[in-house]
């Protein structure tokens, strides 16, 4: 949007991008979205992983009812072709 020079006002926050100030506030806002996120996925990651090493995850424990039916309709169908 800069590139394009399009101007955003955040009217919650009294910021608009026209002025230098409230964009320097902005890219610290995003810093620290961003920087919020990346924790936020490394925490998930890791509990994913120690879960998976502890044999407590769910996440491996759904069953795949379609691709089977799928895989023997497909066995099915080579067997008698």
């Amino acid at each position: 949007m800069k590139e394009n020079e399009v101007r955003v006002i955040f009217e919650q926050e009294n910021l608009d991008t026209k002025d230098v100030e409230s964009s320097l506030m902005i890219s610290v806002i995003e810093s620290l979205a961003q920087a919020e996120n990346e924790s936020r996925s490394d925490n998930i990651k890791w509990g994913v992983r120690q879960r998976a090493s502890q044999g407590t995850s769910k996440l491996y424990d759904r069953k795949c009812k379609d691709y089977f039916q799928s895989v023997s309709w497909w066995q099915n169908y080579f067997r008698y072709s």
